[in-house]
């Protein structure tokens, strides 16, 4: 049974870390209708009769710093929505340059631009406040020492487990995030004759209860996070091991050490 249990930690980490990435693929289930996009980069999109559901002969320039909505989706291509959005976060509100760009006129009418061409120019507005929660991965612990209560130790004791917290967005035309984090999970605890003062006599994997608090910046898909928690062993094993209940720190860098699976309503846009 004991053998089980890394085994059984480590396809859950495989499971929780890539479940994003494997989930539907299909260019529809990319953005999700309402959410807010920016444009990185100038594009020309066409303007669209949503009532007749059918493109019309004219095309505009979409901006960099202009910002929309996805409101449909049809024939390979997102149906959109610019608007002035009441956010002061110094991107750019549609301003009229000339005939060929779109303007403060075209704030409720609609217009189409290709799917794939779209996720070239534009993301998910990153500037945004959410809650979030998803799957995290703590590879490392540092268990600092206490004079002759403990000593400091330096191990590979994975936790695996269920995070929640706040995400702020730092950048206005990047994915860039700082999220604060609580999580509850599991944690393999390598205990020994040494950790558990005599009553294990050869080193085992024991499964620990594990409680963490931490930040974590994340730059696209690389992330870097520092962690505090706590370990409990159960039962007599608790009871003799010098780390129960005791601090440790973490440290991680990496791809993807917290996976997101579900961002709880909108967010509010995060002021300069």
């Amino acid at each position: 049974m004991k053998n089980l249990i890394p085994s059984f930690l480590l396809m859950w980490s495989f499971l929780s870390i890539y479940a994003q990435d494997f989930s539907p693929s299909s260019i529809e289930t990319e953005a999700n209708p309402g959410e807010i996009f920016i444009f990185i980069a100038d594009a020309s999109v066409q303007e669209y009769d949503l009532r007749n559901k059918s493109p019309r002969s004219n095309f505009k320039i979409a901006q960099r710093g202009n910002k929309c909505r996805i409101i449909g989706y049809q024939n390979k291509q997102y149906i959109l929505r610019f608007g002035s959005f009441p956010y002061n976060d110094g991107t750019r509100d549609i301003e009229k340059k000339d005939d060929d760009y779109l303007c403060n006129q075209d704030n409720n009418n609609y217009f189409t631009l290709d799917a794939l061409d779209f996720h070239k120019v534009a993301i998910v507005y990153p500037k945004v406040r959410s809650f979030i929660f998803g799957a995290l991965l703590v590879p490392i612990k540092l268990r600092p020492g206490k004079k002759d209560e403990r000593f400091f130790d330096f191990s590979k004791d994975v936790s695996i487990g269920t995070s929640f917290g706040y995400r702020w967005g730092i950048s206005k035309f990047r994915p860039h995030y700082t999220d604060l984090l609580f999580g509850v999970g599991i944690s393999s605890i390598t205990a020994d004759e040494t950790t558990t003062l005599g009553f294990i006599s050869k080193s085992t994997n024991l499964a620990a209860f594990s409680l963490s608090l931490g930040g974590l910046l994340e730059f696209s898909d690389i992330q870097i996070g520092l962690f505090t928690g706590l370990d409990w062993l159960a039962r007599d094993a608790g009871e003799s091991w010098i780390y129960q209940g005791k601090l440790w720190f973490s440290i991680g860098i990496g791809y993807q050490i917290f996976a997101k699976n579900i961002t709880m309503g909108k967010g509010s846009i995060a002021n300069k």
